[in-house]
């Protein structure tokens, strides 16, 4: 199965053995997923959803990126795991990394499960301290009681989770810091994956194309550093191919 998400600290990883008890579960993974790395933790809960899947956190992108490799389809207990790198980073490689306090993980944690819901809340800045003051340098000004009820009431918009809506929020959260893994768009259905092996193989540091099952639009290219990366995205950055001409950035890492 190939990994729509982009690589990250964090793999999820699913088709575990129900049966074995949890405390169980988190040694023997940190002994076996150890061997690509550093391993965080093993985020794992006994909650009846949870079961038969868990999240394990790596301190470095590359041991993440290696164990999948190796283990994925690893069978354990008699059953082939099934790994593929989670959606975010987790809370933990945040604090760790980006160096967040922890009520910035709190609201990131509400804003996750607005998204989730579809709502999009908006607090607006002007206080009722600044509506007061704005009275008293302009008497005319009239409604105070009803203006300062309606800048108090968070405006609250419902977003229908729509493809477009989805498509523009993956969009949005692209990032701008180089990185070795390249994002690619706006191909079109003649794009096969022999035919993008061409196209970016010539560039140095070249190491494989992913593409998305069902999806022939987008794919990903990882090179083997974010400098060569750089040079095939800058040299190919809206390259046609069947007249359709290719958006190319970097994957959030």
């Amino acid at each position: 199965m190939t990994d729509l998400n982009a690589p990250n600290h964090t793999l999820y990883v699913r088709n575990i053995d129900e049966s074995i008890k949890l405390n169980e579960l988190k040694e023997e993974f940190t002994k076996l997923f150890s061997k690509h790395g550093n391993v965080l933790d093993i985020h794992a809960r006994k909650a009846m959803k949870m079961r038969g899947q868990c999240f394990v956190i790596f301190e470095t992108l590359d041991s993440a990126i290696q164990a999948k490799q190796e283990l994925n389809s690893f069978v354990f207990h008699e059953k082939a795991l099934d790994i593929q790198f989670a959606r975010e980073k987790s809370d933990l490689v945040v604090k760790k990394f980006d160096k967040y306090d922890q009520e910035v993980v709190k609201k990131r944690r509400r804003i996750r499960e607005n998204k989730r819901q579809g709502i999009s809340v908006t607090v607006p800045k002007t206080t009722t301290m600044e509506i007061n003051q704005q009275v008293q340098e302009n008497p005319e000004t009239t409604n105070v009681t009803e203006q300062t009820q309606q800048i108090q009431q968070p405006q609250i918009e419902i977003m229908p989770q729509t493809t477009q809506n989805i498509q523009e929020k993956k969009k949005e959260i692209l990032p701008t810091k180089p990185n070795r893994f390249l994002f690619v768009e706006n191909l079109p259905q003649e794009a096969q994956k022999v035919m993008l092996d061409l196209i970016f193989g010539q560039f140095e540091g070249f190491k494989e194309v992913r593409t998305v099952p069902n999806k022939h639009s987008i794919a990903f290219v990882e090179y083997d550093n974010e400098t060569n990366s750089t040079t095939a995205m800058n040299l190919l950055q809206g390259f046609e191919i069947k007249s359709e001409k290719i958006k190319i950035s970097y994957l959030k890492v």
